[in-house]
């Protein structure tokens, strides 16, 4: 049975191919990723929730590379988070993050 994270709000992840199941995007897409700001924030909490989303992925698809989970975990996120914020984000190692 699949696991249900009621931070990601209608956007949850299928497997195996970790897409999600209502927009069909590579999953955390969008969606859920606006989800899992509104319940954390943009700082530690959204970082832990971050990493909580890695480890599920990296142990659901563990023929994937690390740049690609990297990515899809943290790059893609931050992005999208940085692009809605008033200010930059100021701490030099979400930088790093997403290289």
């Amino acid at each position: 049975m699949e696991k249900q994270h009621p931070a990601y709000g209608v956007h949850q992840p299928t497997w195996p191919d970790a897409t999600c199941g209502t927009c069909g995007e590579e999953w955390p897409c969008e969606p859920a990723v606006g989800a899992l700001v509104a319940e954390h924030g943009t700082g530690l909490l959204l970082s832990a929730a971050l990493w909580r989303t890695f480890d599920e992925l990296a142990r659901m698809l563990p023929g994937r590379s690390f740049s690609e989970l990297r990515w899809r975990c943290f790059g893609q996120p931050l992005a999208h988070v940085a692009d809605r914020l008033e200010e930059p984000l100021s701490c030099n190692h979400w930088s790093e993050v997403t290289a």
